[in-house]
């Protein structure tokens, strides 16, 4: 399954206040939640919350599951950072 990485917009905000305050960031950040879930699991989640049924199952091929599986991000924030933003 694919891997689908996600932010919550509340954390988003949270921390581009943070890194537009605190002179010391540099760089570049990939800003993801700690555990990504899958293009079904989002799916099945917004369905749930817009009261939608999700009955749609997209096709997939070995070779485009070997291409999804080696692309996953693996967020690690920076030390000076509250984990849960």
């Amino acid at each position: 399954m694919q891997p689908f990485s996600w932010i919550h917009i509340n954390d988003l905000i949270r921390a581009f206040e943070e890194a537009i305050n605190d002179a010391t960031y540099e760089g570049i950040y990939n800003l993801t939640a700690p555990n990504p879930t899958t293009n079904l699991g989002l799916t099945k989640a917004l369905g749930k919350v817009l009261s939608r049924p999700t009955i749609f199952r997209a096709k997939t091929s070995p070779k485009y599951e070997a291409l999804a599986t080696c692309s996953r991000p693996y967020p690690r924030p920076p030390a000076h950072i509250e984990r849960s933003l």
